[in-house]
């Protein structure tokens, strides 16, 4: 990522790395990095289940140029007789908001998709979220992230292929409840917020988290999506502590 530089691996100093030189952008410049990671991949999928996703997708081509690449590094493997999972998934991060769109032309080349909200956020909004002077704009309550997350949800449960959730509103049980309402059944976090989205997602019908989100993209305020989402999982959270006594 654009805030995570690696000591070992040196790449040119950006103005902006955040829009810069990452992800699969180095993976399409540099082939031989990508070809030994894939196939390391491939080769360690023999041992156990693994699946391949790749990040900051921008473009249709870049999935299929991807695609090539694991088919054809199946193909050398199964020559090679080197074990590996001839069935082993390949996925996308949906974080440029540009992929959003053609979200249904891609899923005809993935097996899942994984939503990065973190930077699909800042993108959406054009918010630096590592800027002081800009960070409390950063707001995962706009009603743009919201309809957009539904958009995804949507594309992939027509495509039958699973969408998962990561990044900070994955771990924010006040969004998990609309999250399981705009259709998303697979959350990534960090374990210490493991309880409270457990909680919340023990403590809503389903029926009730697809009535709070339809309520809520019919909003045109972070505001009164906050206030909406924040007040039922205080009454969720409050109707447990009456029976935990």
């Amino acid at each position: 990522g654009g805030d995570k530089p690696l000591r070992y691996f040196r790449t040119p100093e950006e103005r902006n790395p955040v829009l810069g030189w990452r992800g699969l952008r180095i993976s399409m410049d540099w082939p031989d990095i990508f070809y030994t990671q894939v196939r390391a991949i491939l080769r360690a999928s023999a041992a156990g289940h693994a699946r391949i996703l790749l990040p900051m997708v921008t473009t249709l081509d870049e999935v299929r140029q991807c695609r090539e690449v694991v088919d054809q590094l199946v193909d050398d493997l199964r020559e090679q007789g080197i074990p590996h999972d001839e069935e082993i998934e390949l996925g996308v991060m949906v974080e440029v908001p540009a992929i959003v769109p053609i979200l249904d032309d891609v899923l005809r080349h993935v097996d899942f998709v994984s939503v990065g909200t973190n930077d699909l956020v800042q993108y959406l909004l054009a918010v630096d979220r590592d800027n002081p002077r800009v960070a409390s704009m950063y707001d995962p309550y706009h009603p743009a992230v919201l309809r957009t997350l539904h958009q995804i949800a949507t594309a992939a449960k027509a495509a039958g292929k699973p969408a998962s959730i990561c990044g900070e509103i994955a771990g924010d049980h006040y969004f998990t409840a609309l999250l399981l309402g705009l259709g998303f059944r697979e959350f990534s976090m960090t374990p210490v917020f493991l309880p409270r989205v457990k909680l919340m997602v023990r403590s809503f019908p389903i029926d009730e988290c697809e009535k709070m989100a339809a309520d809520a993209l019919q909003m045109a305020s972070s505001k009164d999506i906050r206030e909406l989402a924040r007040e039922q999982a205080r009454l969720r959270w409050s109707q447990f502590e009456q029976d935990y006594d």
